[in-house]
């Protein structure tokens, strides 16, 4: 029973919304009302969303009885002076969600300036042509024949079907509304104005999820203060959101050339290459080159007067202002220019740590950041984590000892402001790329230095465009499905096609309209009946007319394509646990489709630096503008999500090292009875062991008489909790010992292993053989496993293996357990070692050297010092000075001459050298066998094919930075290259800087190309400083000596 207001002051309640004059319904548990409670009252007013809810109130006891409506505008009175206005307010009809949305889109303004007449006729012109475009695909004008069927399409946008276009702006789709049900009406108006909300303080816009009232009613556009995550960050270093009002009158209304001119550095994304939908493709990592000229002489060279003198009036107050690091960097430009009159462009192009310089985005955005704790280099510098692996970073660069300290996020920092009030930060592409590439930096280079003994695959577990981390998610499906939830239908929206024909939300079209950005045969069975659940068959049966099969338009449900406006997949599983299968090979390669340009190569942890990994997965990895946005946003819109927790989990095994806590947590819980297995009791508790909350809450629906123990021991579960469990290969023993952890209870993990079974069977097959004795039920019939493999996603190919593999394993373990095999009778044959594995090759003297092979040695080591030197440096004006003198006299080095004259043992004695002093080796040989040996000789370096060190499959804007990483690299028999191998490497070689001791071994009698022309034809080969090799030290024989020096420059005649 609700309870009614007791009145105020002993006077009787009176504001019932739903009867006149009686008494309202308290607060809670609460004896008074809104009105009766003047603690409530002034509360209330002083909060935007219950400031809404007694406007609302007010507005119903003003149409129930006027008199009412003065009294409470009395009581308000006592604990508010603006009683007009809120008088004002509840007497004036109440706004529509859409216009309540106008009236906030107001707030959110563009700082820059406005766009030329011209360029507003263009975007008009795009946006015209995107609604047309669309129209015409959902109504073609003319009737449209389908050539295989010879069936005449007629559908044209009559007047009746015209009057249902409810288009939110001018740069909306212009088609229909969605009408047919009232729930198809209402998941459209949820896309177009309830899928986000606004903050009434800031005015940011923060996604909000679908519920199932959002089908009866449209939310209004605001959300509570305490959800908005701009203001929970207010007073701290980015003190409340950027707003156009908080900008300095000197910096507003700049256009992208007064901008431009301000630079002191130029800005480089890489080719500008696009997709088909027109987004931006992410093609290389971001570089930084300072300007050719001075700020000033390119505020000069600006064409138009009033340009000028914006830029001027803008850049004296930024050299004024000391808020901002622009000052800095302008006066490091000048002074670079006057050490370097005429630079070159390897002069002007900084390194790639540039990426890191503090404050740098008040150079380059200076109207976007007048504030250096604004910005996410300094976000990034700040972090306590970062702080604490470097203690003297940023020591004397704040003397604020009010800002907090903490862990901060340069990616929550930008979105704040991506989605904050000034449109101007999610319309610049460099600078989201700017963010983007700085974050891989820095979560790579981070991980990378903070945990070296980790493999980085497992330390990107998180990261979207890893594989490991769509694995866990495939884990998670198969627990899912594991719990009895079958696939019925997979379904893939694409929002982003060249129709461009999504419900965009309001704010989002408000923003493209002010930013001017535009848009951008599979029938299946025939069926006539509406689209319905078959219970009997488990299965879901959509309506697929003839007409539509005619037509070759695939299944679909016209309530959901109204409102998508785009076309969707759908596909269903045959009967039977194939077509199951079938299905779950769908997801299973669908999932990882954004990241499945991700290789493994990438994460290569020998010889690979942070930076060096971070380097290559930013030349290699070509994301798009939604995937970059995603990235970054991946707290706020994961890629993932069920209706349930998940809980990643490597899965134990019997024989592990150390126990894993949720084991010991297993064995020792009092409520789990004999029968339940791990896995369920994973899903059944908590960390600490006791039931689960999910369990609890269903205990207390129930209404049982059972105990909660006993209830939950039975109980089923449906998704609520969901354990991703990674087990290793089923070709590996290891697998069948975590799957008996998994899946047989135990009390104690000892019970899992079978002393009779241990003592006759090899160790390789134990796991395999307690299993197979423990579960007898599972692991000998065939169909079972056959099912549970094509659950995982496994093609027929590989089922068969693992059938093959089970068979002969369980052949071999039956003759071991009956003693037709002993452990005594196993042959114990030697294993071979190679001569030069396990240990390293013998110390070369290099007293031994002739006179040319020690002068070779002096320049590589000579170069490799210098190398070292200039990663060492610890003044900018140190690495500059080095940096030019690579730039002038850094040349390639080669080793030239026949086999045998010493040539490898030079590179062997430089390598040895070079990683004592740690230097990152590369050695690149034209062949995997070669370098599988090199490996053997030279385990400490990274060692590869010179197709996969110079990346010479991949285009050249990829791969032009990899020499970057690495300070010495030998290429063994480079002969076997083309020209066009060596004109890369030269190009990599330049890209560097110069910076790097590359040296070549080889000879051109030797192996030569199979295809082009040599290495020795290219122009710069000339440049290439040669030490030849003449006598030969490794054959002893004169007489195979003339022969081998004969053969070596003579073809043989028959």
């Amino acid at each position: 029973m609700p309870r009614l207001c007791c009145g105020h002051d002993g006077e009787p309640c009176v504001f019932s919304t739903s009867r006149a004059r009686q008494r309202a319904q308290a607060k809670g548990q609460a004896a008074f009302c809104r009105l009766c409670d003047l603690e409530l009252l002034e509360e209330s007013l002083g909060k935007a969303a219950s400031k809404g809810q007694l406007l609302g109130q007010l507005r119903t006891l003003h149409a129930l009885d006027p008199d009412v409506f003065d009294l409470a505008l009395a009581r308000i009175g006592e604990v508010s002076p603006h009683v007009e206005e809120i008088e004002r307010l509840a007497g004036a009809p109440p706004l529509s969600v859409e216009d309540q949305w106008r009236v906030c889109l107001k707030k959110r303004k563009r700082l820059r300036a406005s766009p030329s007449r011209e360029e507003r006729r263009s975007f008009c012109r795009k946006v015209e042509k995107d609604r047309t475009r669309v129209r015409l695909k959902f109504f073609p004008e003319k009737h449209r024949r389908i050539p295989h069927s010879g069936h005449l399409w007629r559908h044209r946008l009559t007047q009746s079907v015209q009057a249902h276009v409810r288009d939110v702006a001018s740069n909306d789709t212009g088609l229909p509304a969605a009408h047919l049900t009232n729930n198809a009406a209402m998941v459209e108006k949820w896309c177009k104005w309830g899928s986000w909300t606004i903050c009434p303080t800031c005015h940011s816009v923060q996604p909000r999820h679908m519920k199932n009232i959002d089908a009866r009613r449209l939310a209004g556009p605001h959300h509570a203060l305490r959800d908005c995550r701009a203001c929970k960050a207010a007073g701290g270093r980015n003190s409340g959101v950027a707003t156009v009002a908080a900008v300095p009158r000197a910096l507003h209304k700049l256009n992208a050339r007064i901008v431009q001119a301000l630079r002191p550095l130029d800005v480089d994304c890489g080719p500008v290459q696009r997709a088909p939908q027109g987004y931006r493709i992410h093609t290389s990592m971001i570089r930084f080159s300072w300007s050719g000229d001075s700020v000033t002489d390119k505020i000069r060279a600006l064409e138009h007067d009033a340009e000028r003198t914006k830029a001027l009036e803008a850049y004296d107050f930024l050299m004024q202002h000391e808020g901002t690091a622009y000052g800095t960097f302008v006066r490091r430009h000048q002074e670079f220019l006057q050490r370097h009159p005429h630079p070159t462009a390897a002069e002007l192009r900084r390194p790639l740590q540039f990426i890191e310089e503090l404050g740098l985005e008040c150079a380059l955005w200076p109207d976007l950041y007048t504030d250096l704790a604004a910005c996410e280099t300094y976000e990034r510098a700040t972090d306590m984590r970062r702080q604490q692996r470097n203690p003297d970073i940023d020591d004397g660069e704040s003397e604020d000892s009010s800002q907090p300290v903490g862990r901060h996020s340069l990616k929550r920092s930008f979105l704040l402001k991506a989605l904050g009030p000034v449109l101007d930060y999610a319309a610049d592409y460099e600078l989201l790329q700017f963010v983007f590439d700085l974050s891989v930096w820095s979560d790579l280079g981070g991980k990378r230095n903070v945990r070296q003994d980790v493999p980085m695959r497992i330390l990107l577990k998180g990261c979207p465009f890893v594989p490991s981390y769509w694995a866990v998610r495939h884990a998670a499906l198969l627990d899912l499905q594991r719990q009895g939830l079958r696939p019925l239908v997979f379904k893939t929206w694409a929002p982003y096609e060249w129709r461009r024909s999504a419900p965009y939300h309001g704010w989002l079209l408000h923003h493209m309209r002010h930013v001017h950005r535009h848009r951008q045969h599979l029938a299946g069975p025939v069926r006539e009946e509406p689209s319905v659940f078959d219970k009997a068959a488990g299965t879901v049966r959509l309506r697929h007319k003839e007409r539509d099969e005619a037509l070759g338009i695939r299944a679909y449900q016209e309530a959901e394509v109204e409102v998508l406006k785009c076309h969707v997949d759908n596909l269903f599983p045959r009967t039977g646990a194939d077509g199951r299968g079938l299905l779950m090979r769908y997801v299973a390669t669908y999932a990882p489709k954004f990241s499945d340009s991700f290789a493994t190569e990438w994460l290569a942890d020998e010889g690979s630096t942070g930076y060096g990994m971070a380097l290559r997965i930013l030349s290699c990895y070509h994301p798009g503008e939604p995937e970059m946005w995603l990235t970054l946003a991946t707290q706020m819109l994961p890629p993932f999500g069920t209706g349930g927790t998940v809980q990643p989990l490597v899965a134990p095994w019997p024989d592990m090292p150390r126990k894993p806590d949720c084991v010991a947590v297993y064995e020792t819980s009092p409520w789990r009875g004999d029968d339940m297995s791990l896995l369920e009791f994973l899903r059944k508790s908590n960390k600490a062991g006791d039931i689960v909350q999910w369990v609890k809450k269903a205990h207390a629906r129930s209404g049982t008489q059972e105990s909660l123990e006993v209830f939950a021991r039975n109980c089923p579960m449906a998704g609520e909790k969901i354990i991703a469990a990674e087990l290793v290969s089923p070709f590996s023993d290891k697998f069948f010992g975590q799957w008996l952890m998994l899946h047989r209870p135990f009390r104690k993990v000892e019970d899992l292993l079978v002393r009779e079974i241990l003592e006759k069977v090899p160790d390789r097959y134990k796991f395999f053989a307690c299993a197979r004795a423990l579960c007898p039920e599972y692991w000998q019939d065939e169909q079972r496993i056959r099912e549970d493999l094509l659950l995982a996603a496994r093609g027929d190919v590989y089922i068969e293996n693992v059938l093959s593999m089970l068979r002969a394993q369980a052949s071999l373990v039956d003759r071991y357990l009956s003693g037709a095999i002993t452990l005594e009778d196993e042959a114990q044959a030697p294993q071979a070692r190679p001569a030069a594995a396990g240990a390293r090759a013998e110390r070369i003297d290099p007293g031994l050297f002739t006179l040319l092979q020690t002068m070779l040695r002096q320049h590589v080591m000579t170069n490799v010092d210098l190398v070292l030197q200039l990663r060492a440096a610890e003044t900018e004006e140190e690495a500059e000075t080095l940096m030019s003198d690579f730039e002038s006299n850094g040349r390639i080095l080669a080793g030239l001459g026949p086999p045998g004259t010493g040539k490898t043992v030079v590179a062997d004695r430089c390598i040895e050298e070079a990683v004592a002093k740690g230097a990152r080796v590369l050695y690149a040989l034209p062949t995997g066998q070669l370098a599988a040996r090199m490996r053997v000789r030279h385990p400490e370096i990274q060692v590869d094919t010179c197709h996969g060190a110079f990346w010479l499959h991949r285009p050249r804007a990829e791969a032009v930075a990899a020499l970057t990483e690495y300070d010495f690299v030998v290429v063994d028999e480079v002969f076997q290259l083309t020209c066009e191998h060596f004109d890369r490497i030269w190009e990599m070689f330049n890209a560097a800087g110069r910076a790097v001791c590359l040296l070549l071994l080889g000879d051109p009698w030797q192996l030569p190309t199979i295809d082009g022309e040599a290495p020795d034809s290219h122009w710069a080969w000339k440049d290439v400083l040669k030490i030849k090799f003449q006598e030969v030290k490794r054959c002893k024989c004169p007489v195979l000596a003339r022969k081998q020096a004969a053969i070596r420059s003579h073809k043989p005649m028959g």
